[in-house]
């Protein structure tokens, strides 16, 4: 078996150590706690605002994108069409 490089392994441990840190603890009694939630564990997911920013930056990559696809599509069409007629 192959061994990580130091700068693999030093890697690792800092990526793990950061998710340690950004885990959330919970102490019993405290009013944020599981134990006193009423509406149970804390689900993870995402927010309505951060949907609505990933679909917005979505949407304006590909309005940004399309047009020069379909020039390019109407561009290589042309090339195709000019091949064919030279070809034949």
């Amino acid at each position: 078996m192959e061994e990580l490089s130091p700068f693999v392994v030093s890697l690792l441990r800092y990526s793990l150590a950061a998710v340690r840190i950004a885990e959330p603890t919970y102490r019993s009694g405290e009013p944020g706690s599981m134990r006193h939630s009423l509406a149970g564990p804390r689900q993870r997911g995402m927010t309505l605002i951060e949907l609505l920013i990933t679909m917005s930056i979505a949407v304006l990559l590909l309005a940004i994108g399309v047009p020069s696809f379909v020039s390019f599509i109407s561009s290589n069409s042309a090339a195709t069409y000019a091949n064919d007629l030279l070809g034949d």
